[in-house]
């Protein structure tokens, strides 16, 4: 039961999400902190980890339709590793 609930909690944050413009975190973290009484720390992991497959499914269309310059997201993501170890 828990899972059909996330399922269509999944299912109204996406459409929510796209009609509005709008990231997964800003819509789920309060759901899956509040709703389903996770830890903050969960309900940050959790939030996280399905915001990236989202974003990495978005980024990887718009490299197909041509959309991305493939030299400044490098530099950005070689800066963002340095800085996120240092």
């Amino acid at each position: 039961m828990t899972y059909l609930v996330f399922f269509i909690v999944g299912i109204l944050e996406g459409v929510i999400g796209g009609l509005l413009g709008t990231g997964g975190c800003a819509l789920i973290m309060p759901v899956i902190r509040f709703g389903f009484d996770f830890a903050p720390a969960l309900a940050v992991g959790t939030t996280l980890t399905a915001v990236v497959f989202t974003a990495s499914s978005g980024a990887i269309q718009h490299i197909k339709m041509g959309n991305v310059d493939k030299k400044k997201p490098l530099c950005l993501q070689l800066t963002a590793v340095f800085w996120g170890l240092s």
